[in-house]
């Protein structure tokens, strides 16, 4: 059934909001996923604030346009679902190689990165790095490290002061 004028004018103000709305964008090939399994996969993205839409590649291609983006012309070749990931642009990215390497259902094709396109490479690498938290945990551990070492010298040397102290005591004794 084909759209009137307005529905494809609404749908590609819908893809510009989803677009303006999202740090990274993933275009997948969503070969036989069941409704179930995409239902699944929503969920999962819907906590990491993320969504997973199917969308017509003629009207996303345009909205692009209009937002100044430019991709490749391959990956709008055969169905697309894109994955508009907000903040959390690599948990978003790990759920969706994780439910490709589980069900063998689709592939990643490239995607957009803060308004720029990344390969397919790209997106699975944003896939290997640890969550935000993991990485605060380390920046922090690393910024303790030189003051947990000076304490650990302090205490080292108050430990012999008093182990010179005991044996003093013990000698006099």
């Amino acid at each position: 059934m084909a759209k009137s004028k307005d529905q494809k004018k609404a749908a590609v103000s819908e893809y510009k909001d989803w677009i303006k709305a999202s740090k990274a964008i993933y275009l997948v090939s969503p070969s036989s996923i069941t409704p179930n399994e995409a239902t699944k996969l929503k969920k999962e993205l819907f906590t990491l604030d993320s969504q997973f839409n199917v969308i017509k590649n003629s009207l996303f291609k345009l909205a692009l346009e209009e937002e100044g983006i430019s991709l490749d012309e391959s990956l709008f070749e055969g169905p697309n679902a894109a994955i508009f990931a907000s903040d959390k642009m690599s948990e978003a990215a790990k759920v969706i190689t994780k439910f490709i390497k589980d069900t063998e259902k689709a592939t990643v094709k490239g995607g957009i990165l803060d308004g720029k396109s990344i390969a397919k490479e790209q997106v699975e690498a944003l896939a290997s790095l640890p969550t935000r938290e993991v990485l605060l945990a380390q920046v922090v551990g690393t910024m303790n490290a030189p003051v947990s070492g000076f304490v650990n010298v302090l205490a080292g040397t108050m430990r012999s002061f008093l182990y010179v102290l005991n044996a003093l005591q013990a000698q006099k004794a």
